[in-house]
């Protein structure tokens, strides 16, 4: 039985709030963590199930923390990893691999960081022949990887983008996506860890 007496009143009262959700406001070193695992100690000792649990975190770190600490109130460590604890993060990446299927995903599909898709764009266009009067290749990789984020934030796909045509040509556009989908189907097939 999870001793709610062990906390101070404000903490006893969220901890022991009715049912649906509870904001807890509070600051630095306030026991709003504590009190958070013993609300949820205590949702499941009222019979809720813990697929039915959501807690979200700002870290990993935190979220097994959490984790552990309910199990130890629970003397249970196989109903605490039941439950859904972690960063948004980590339960977007959840939900996707949950749902792959419907969303046309592939199994065992990788989701790049920055670094990740900084290096697949530099060895995408190692490819292209893009050169100054110096010589040299002139790409911004960052304002392409930008451009890239806009695209997809407007859910424009890679085929239908245009780019700015005063500086891209159809031939290079072709060449680029091209290599980039090459660079991209030899990479890795890891997920990166959020």
């Amino acid at each position: 039985m999870v001793d709610l007496q062990k906390l101070n009143e404000p903490q006893r009262e969220a901890a022991s709030h009715g049912g649906g959700p509870i904001l807890v406001l509070a600051g630095a070193g306030s026991g709003k963590t504590r009190v958070i695992t013993f609300r949820i100690a205590h949702l499941l000792q009222q019979g809720i199930p813990p697929q039915a649990i959501c807690a979200m975190t700002f870290t990993n770190k935190a979220a097994e923390e959490m984790r552990e600490r309910i199990g130890a109130l629970l003397h249970d460590k196989a109903t605490a990893r039941a439950l859904t604890i972690g960063t948004f993060h980590a339960l977007g990446l959840m939900i996707l691999r949950a749902e792959r299927k419907a969303l046309g995903l592939p199994r065992g599909f990788v989701i790049y960081d920055q670094s990740d898709q900084m290096g697949a764009l530099r060895e995408s266009l190692r490819h292209i022949k893009d050169v100054g009067r110096d010589g040299e290749r002139r790409f911004d990789v960052k304002a392409i990887l930008t451009r890239i984020s806009l695209a997809k934030n407007s859910f424009i796909a890679a085929e239908d983008y245009k780019g700015n045509p005063r500086t891209s040509t159809t031939t290079s556009r072709r060449r680029s996506i091209r290599s980039t989908r090459r660079c991209c189907a030899r990479a890795p097939r890891t997920t990166s860890t959020i």
